[in-house]
C-alpha cells in the first residue's frame, strides 16, 4: 500500500454511507406523498359517498320540497356552507341576496367526513337533477426545506350512471 492511498478506504465508505443516506431520505418522502395522496382520495372517495346518501335521504324524506331545489351557481360564506372552499370554485349555496337551500346537509356531512380523515374540503358541488355530489380534498404536506405540495383529489357520488365521472 503507498502512502499517497493511506485513507482512502475512508472515503469511500463514507461516500457510500451518504448515498444510501440520501436514498433512505429520497424514499421516506416518496412515501409521504404517497400516503397523503390514498389517504385525500380515501377521504374525497368517502365524503363523496356519504354527501350523495344525505342527498338522497332528504330527497326520499320530503319528496314534495324536492321541486323548490334548485342547482347551485357559486355562493355562500365559509361561515353560511361550514366548511372552507377555494375561491372562485363551485360550492353549494346561492348569491348573498337568496337564501342558502336546503340540501340535507350534504356538503356538511362531506365536511365532516373530510375533517374525520385530516383533509379539508375545497369544493362540494351538488347537481340536483341526477343527485350527483362532487367533492374535492386536498391535505398539506410540511417537507420542510423542500416545501409544502398541496395534495387534492376529486370524488364523485350519486346513482350509478347518473352522470360521468370529473376527469
Amino acid at each position: 500500500m503507498r502512502r499517497t492511498e493511506h485513507g482512502s478506504g475512508t472515503l469511500m465508505v463514507l461516500a457510500v454511507v451518504m448515498l444510501f443516506t440520501a436514498g433512505v431520505v429520497a424514499a421516506v418522502l416518496w412515501i409521504s406523498v404517497i400516503a397523503a395522496k390514498h389517504r385525500t382520495a380515501a377521504a374525497a372517495d368517502l365524503a363523496a359517498l356519504s354527501a350523495a346518501e344525505a342527498l338522497q335521504s332528504n330527497a326520499r324524506q320530503r319528496p314534495s320540497d324536492r321541486a323548490d331545489l334548485r342547482r347551485p351557481e357559486v355562493g355562500g360564506s365559509e361561515a353560511e356552507l361550514g366548511f372552507s372552499a377555494r375561491p372562485g370554485a363551485p360550492t353549494l349555496g346561492s348569491p348573498a341576496d337568496e337564501p342558502l337551500r336546503d340540501d340535507g346537509g350534504a356538503c356538511q356531512t362531506a365536511a365532516s367526513i373530510a375533517n374525520a380523515h385530516n383533509t379539508d374540503l375545497e369544493q362540494c358541488s351538488i347537481d340536483v337533477e341526477t343527485e350527483v355530489v362532487v367533492v374535492v380534498t386536498s391535505v398539506q404536506l410540511d417537507l420542510g426545506a423542500l416545501g409544502s405540495p398541496v395534495i387534492r383529489a376529486a370524488a364523485r357520488g350519486g346513482p350509478i350512471g347518473a352522470a360521468e365521472a370529473p376527469s
